[in-house]
């Protein structure tokens, strides 16, 4: 918004209509007041930053406003707000709306909101010309990618045929001819009339003359925008097909196509349902507005395309970092999916080591592999790299020779972007008593379950108390049931008789725990005082009859064991071929009975 007031006249009809801005909203993207006579209009518009996601419309609201106020009076009675708009009201935005609503380019999504408001009214100028008018000016000022401006005029004739642009309500009672036009320089827009019994060369002339005046009000928009100093916006269309097209044309020359889409994952939900629609169809059809299917002028190929589609014979290859749910089912089920393992801590050090490189920045001994304990994305590596470099930088007065990344630097981006570690050492060399490392998938992440039990003596034999904590959810407390069962037939202790405590540590609520043959050990372990190693992670449910039974997500859970430092699986072995040789460097043991897990559990380290 210009700070200084900025004005500008023209002449319409005879009358000089006087816009300016600078004076009222100016946290408004473009605001004029537009005055012919004593109408008064306040005109403002609002754009948003950032399209709005999940439409196929341009989200245009254009709200023309008049009180009673406007000609000096106050409604009384019950009503003294006035409510909603009148038909006037609504007619008028609907006719600013037509002509402005074409000239914003394809695929545009900002919201934009246009208010024009009437501050006073003298009962002899109309206020809709000059509404629209006004609109035209507050959108050239605002920067948005308005292809305009545009003019109105609405246009009446006296008793001798004389053409009288934006007449009075009087002029206008007593004429045969009133017809609103809007319109840029070259062209006309929209054509709106109520005539009597005229001839059409009659509107054709009325055209003519309001051409005439609209293209005053065009030039004197443009010239009022360069002198307050107006960039426009650049806009690129995200819904552009010519690109498709590109591709559609070498598909029908070469079927031998392998179409790759990096991060299909972004793609809206139109254009997938469009990509779906070609992979089932093995053709891909074309829509234009300009299409004629008529027009002798179209070439014959041109015609065959859009009636009849190409085909379209190929391979299609996505890719994306975002999760699976992002994609159309559909599409999915037509495609083979292939998750790539996670980066390893190693990983994200040498990511972080060649942007360094790259840098020409020098770390700390620590500072790589401190950055690979709180993400296990190259990306976020690096956004921690550039922050700990910006924070250097000002550390070291904007010495760019000479930077130096301390851990220092790596720790205050943790605090204030509030980074916790992903990554936590929870293996150890010890043994402990009802502690015991299950795994569990997040997404495609596998990670260790912490769980504990605690077990005493019941007050009153056959009246102990089984506690677990329901925020780990319903799947892990089956297990926690089915292990009890399984508990008096290996131990022949009965679980009534101790007062039971079973914490999974952090609640443990994550995607398939498969947590049955973890908590039996620990119940074990708890009630028997006999230790657990903590260099082991078990996965695999349990029946009631002691069998170790296959689960999902092995190979995810292997790796969130080796993350956190275990050197020993214990796995179902219907699960073993899961798993490929020293993965990771674990050392994998397959189990079929509770009993064998048991012996790995408990043996000395």
């Amino acid at each position: 918004m210009v700070p200084e007031t900025k004005k500008f006249e023209l002449e319409i009809g005879g009358k000089t209509v006087t816009v300016e801005t600078g004076k009222y909203a100016q946290s408004t993207n473009g605001s004029v007041t537009v005055r012919c006579g004593d109408t008064m209009l306040f005109v403002h518009c609002c754009v948003s930053k950032e399209p709005r996601v999940g439409i196929d419309f341009f989200p245009l609201l254009i709200d023309y406003e008049e009180r009673m106020s406007a000609i000096g009076r106050i409604p009384g009675g019950y009503n003294r707000s006035e409510g909603k708009a009148s038909d006037k009201a609504i007619l008028i935005s609907r006719l600013i709306d037509r002509p402005i609503r074409p000239l914003f380019p394809k695929g545009y999504r900002n919201d934009i909101q246009i208010v024009a408001q009437l501050f006073s009214y003298d009962q002899q100028n109309q206020p809709d010309t000059l509404a629209m008018l006004g609109a035209s000016c507050a959108l050239m000022l605002s920067g948005a990618p308005f292809e305009g401006p545009i003019g109105a005029v609405r246009v009446s004739r006296d008793e001798n045929g004389n053409m009288i642009a934006n007449p009075t309500h009087q002029q206008a009672d007593k004429s045969d001819l009133d017809i609103v036009v809007a319109g840029t320089h070259d062209s006309v827009i929209m054509v709106e009339a109520g005539c009597k019994f005229v001839t059409e060369d009659d509107i054709m002339n009325a055209v003519e003359f309001a051409q005439g005046e609209i293209r005053k009000q065009c030039e004197a928009q443009e010239a009022f925008a360069k002198e307050c100093g107006v960039e426009k916006e650049v806009f690129v269309n995200p819904y552009d097909t010519s690109e498709i097209k590109k591709i559609i044309d070498e598909i029908i020359e070469n079927k031998n196509i392998i179409l790759f889409i990096d991060e299909i994952g972004e793609l809206d939900d139109t254009l997938q349902n469009e990509l779906l629609k070609v992979l089932e169809d093995k053709r891909a059809y074309f829509d234009s507005a300009y299409f004629e299917p008529n027009d002798p002028n179209v070439p014959e190929y041109i015609k065959k395309l859009f009636t009849e589609g190409a085909p379209a014979d190929f391979v299609l290859i996505g890719a994306t970092t975002r999760d699976s749910y992002y994609l159309n089912p559909a599409l999915r089920s037509r495609c083979a999916e292939i998750y790539f393992e996670p980066l390893t801590p190693k990983h994200i050090e040498t990511i972080v080591l060649n942007a360094a490189h790259k840098l020409n920045a020098k770390l700390d001994d620590e500072v790589a592999q401190i950055i690979s304990e709180y993400t296990i994305e190259g990306r976020k590596a690096i956004n921690i790299l550039a922050d700990a470099y910006s924070n250097a930088l000002v550390r070291q007065e904007n010495d760019m020779d000479n930077i130096l990344i301390t851990k220092e630097d790596i720790y205050t981006v943790a605090q204030v972007s509030r980074l916790t570690p992903f990554i936590t050492k929870k293996a150890s060399d010890t043994s402990e008593i009802g502690k015991i490392f299950g795994l569990g998938v997040a997404g495609f992440i596998g990670s260790v379950i912490e769980i504990e039990a605690i077990a005493f003596k019941a007050h009153e034999k056959g009246k102990g108390i089984l506690r677990f904590n329901q925020t780990a959810g319903s799947m892990a407390q089956d297990s926690v049931f089915n292990a009890a069962a399984v508990v008096r037939k290996l131990t022949n202790e009965d679980i009534h008789d101790y007062d039971i405590h079973i914490n999974i540590i952090g609640g443990g609520n994550i995607d398939g725990p498969s947590a049955g043959t973890a908590i039996l050990i620990a119940l074990i372990s708890a009630i028997t005082q006999k230790p657990i190693r903590q260099d082991i992670a078990i996965t695999g449910e349990i029946s009631i009859q002691g069998l170790v039974r296959p689960v999902g997500g092995v190979f995810e859970k292997a790796y969130g064991a080796s993350q956190a430092g275990i050197k020993t699986l214990i796995i179902p072995e219907e699960n073993a071929k899961d798993i490929p040789p020293d993965l990771h460097g674990l050392k994998v043991h397959p189990v079929k009975t509770a009993q064998e897990a048991l012996a790995f559990a408990f043996d000395k380290i």
